[in-house]
C-alpha cells in the first residue's frame, strides 16, 4: 500500500464526520493514544460537516504527520487490512455496516456504548 503504514499502530475510522459520529471526540481519543504511542497513525476515511473542525484540532495537537486523511472513498474494503484496530465513538448508532465489515476482517473494534 502506498501509504507506508506497516511500521505504525494504525487506528482506523470510516464515517461521516458529524456530531452523531462524535468526530471531534475521536481526535481527542487519538491524541491520548498518540501521547502513549508516537508511532500511531489515525487513518481517516470519510467526509462531513465537521471535517474542517477535525483538521483544526489535529493541527492544534500538532499531529498532522500522524493522521492520514483519505477523504470520501468507495474502495474502503482494502483499507481494513492496513488497520490494527477500528474506532467508532458514536453518540448514538444503530448497527453500522463499517463495524460489521471491520469485525469480519478480524479487526478489534472499539465502539461507544
Amino acid at each position: 500500500m502506498k501509504y507506508h503504514l506497516s511500521d505504525y499502530l494504525v487506528i482506523g475510522h470510516i464515517a461521516r464526520f458529524t456530531a452523531q459520529k462524535n468526530s471531534l471526540f475521536l481526535i481527542d481519543i487519538f491524541h491520548e493514544i498518540y501521547k502513549l504511542e508516537p508511532k500511531a497513525k489515525l487513518l481517516l476515511i470519510g467526509d462531513g460537516d465537521l471535517k474542517e473542525a477535525m483538521m483544526t484540532k489535529i493541527h492544534q495537537f500538532h499531529m498532522e504527520d500522524s493522521v492520514v486523511y483519505l477523504g470520501r472513498r468507495e474502495d474502503i474494503l482494502q483499507f481494513y487490512n492496513a488497520m490494527d484496530c477500528f474506532l467508532q465513538p458514536s453518540l448514538y448508532e444503530g448497527l453500522p455496516i463499517v463495524g460489521i465489515e471491520a469485525d469480519s476482517t478480524g479487526l478489534p473494534v472499539f465502539f461507544s456504548s
